[in-house]
């Protein structure tokens, strides 16, 4: 009788317990949920921050060239912070890169695009910290 209250006992335990973890789920798959958000969020991030640094040496050593087309620069380099038409008439865009968390102490990097989606201009503006004076 002894095992057999004890095998009940650890029957009941079960369920009990596979209950509680059952009535949470919906919490759980919430918080699941929540960290791969923050996991793929930290990866973007990476991702853009290579992006911009070869962006900015190869700017630097004059290996983005005039002429380039927009796809090719936005597949080795990623998505610009911030794209924008310059002329609707004339079709002419701007891609504004930078580092993806920090809005205002960060170099800058402008491409100019015409029409036909390629490079005309680059515009490289290093950041400089303002003199507190």
């Amino acid at each position: 009788m002894n095992i057999l209250l004890k095998s009940a006992f650890c029957v009941s335990l079960v369920f009990v317990s596979g209950c509680a973890t059952i009535s949470h789920l919906d919490e759980l798959l919430t918080l699941k949920s929540m960290d791969n958000s923050q996991t793929d969020m930290k990866r973007s991030i990476a991702r853009q921050e290579e992006g911009f640094a070869l962006l900015r040496e190869d700017v630097n050593a004059g290996n983005l060239k005039v002429g380039t087309l927009k796809r090719r620069i936005i597949v080795k380099y990623g998505e610009p912070i911030i794209s924008s038409t310059l002329n609707e008439a004339s079709g002419e865009e701007i891609l504004l890169y930078r580092r993806p968390t920090r809005y205002f102490d960060s170099d800058k990097i402008y491409l100019y695009f015409d029409a036909s989606k390629k490079l005309m201009r680059i515009e490289y503006k290093p950041y400089t910290k303002a003199d507190p004076t």
